[in-house]
């Protein structure tokens, strides 16, 4: 890949911000009203429906914005990459808990992310719970990133300027829970099942995480609670933390798509997050800055993600799982 000689400068604007927003959200009404020839396969065959579901939203997503932004690249989880020395590219996951989705469930996610890979930055994020509407967004269109979660509601709406179909919607600032009790930490900590032997015994220590301890003062005993959505969204989870909902995530063997959005996002909120693409299982020393790795992520690159809520959750957590 070779941006060095691109020098074109794009620049996140309100308007840049409402499009992508009323984009997302329309897909989020594809994603609650599927094709009738597809909820007929939904109810016969679950996986298929899913797999024809996920290629259905990505290709509609990279069409729209392939016309808007023709310079741009895309990565996805879907589809065949395109623009491979684009300095600008798209990072999108069509939908993240493809199970949970085909089980009629609610925990799932959209992620768009915008990065610039001559900088290794993300220059814009979204990710969408389409069920509940719930939208979480990460800009740099000011000096410092903005993030904000935008629901959907009858009051008028503080940014209203993000909706370009003149509903009414409220947003609020991400607030990470400062929990210092260790019994009501919800962590979830898994990896992707076939790439387990990149690093040995990592399962093990992850399930250390619930195992539980005595609390002599209270004669009880506890431990953190597994709160792994089963199949669930990894990046509504992290966007869940950054807004107080949960309190940790390690991720391992994760996609770009799977990390590009939720986790700038996370940090921004005012989270610890952590990275590691060289399979170190010393979470603590991971130093590695996101942004920069699924900036430049192709689509067989692998990372580990780590995030915390706040530093008496790490310790806690690390503390667990080094045990």
């Amino acid at each position: 890949m070779n941006l060095d000689t691109i020098t074109s400068q794009f620049a996140v604007t309100p308007s840049f911000e409402a499009r992508l927003v009323g984009i997302q959200r329309r897909l989020g009404m594809l994603h609650l009203n599927p094709p009738e020839s597809l909820q007929v396969l939904q109810k016969e065959d679950g996986k298929a429906f899913a797999t024809k579901m996920d290629s259905l939203i990505e290709e509609t997503l990279k069409a729209q914005l392939k016309e808007r932004f023709p310079s741009f690249g895309f990565l996805g989880e879907e589809t065949e990459s395109t623009g491979d020395d684009a300095r600008y590219c798209w990072i999108v996951d069509p939908i993240d808990g493809t199970s949970l989705y085909a089980l009629g469930g609610e925990y799932y996610s959209n992620s768009i992310a915008l990065a610039d890979r001559l900088e290794g930055k993300v220059l814009f994020s979204l990710v969408l719970q389409p069920s509940r509407g719930r939208q979480f967004l990460r800009s740099t269109r000011a000096e410092n990133p903005r993030v904000v979660v935008i629901e959907r509601t009858d009051t008028p709406s503080v940014v209203a300027s993000l909706n370009p179909d003149c509903e009414t919607w409220i947003g609020h600032k991400p607030r990470p829970s400062t929990t210092n009790a260790l019994p009501e930490m919800e962590v979830c900590a898994f990896g992707t099942n076939k790439h387990y032997d990149r690093m040995p015994g990592i399962k093990d220590r992850l399930k250390r995480i619930y195992a539980k301890e005595l609390f002599p003062a209270f004669k009880r005993e506890y431990g953190c609670i597994e709160a792994r959505p089963g199949s669930g969204s990894s990046a509504l989870y992290i966007s869940d933390i950054a807004d107080g909902r949960k309190h940790a995530a390690l991720l391992f063997f994760q996609a770009a798509w799977d990390m590009a959005a939720a986790a700038p996002y996370a940090r921004d909120a005012g989270c610890i997050v952590k990275c590691d693409t060289k399979d170190n299982p010393d979470i603590a020393s991971w130093n590695e800055d996101i942004e920069a790795v699924v900036s430049r992520c192709g689509k067989k690159d692998l990372l580990n993600v780590a995030v915390f809520a706040n530093e008496h959750v790490e310790r806690e957590v690390l503390r667990k799982y080094n045990a």
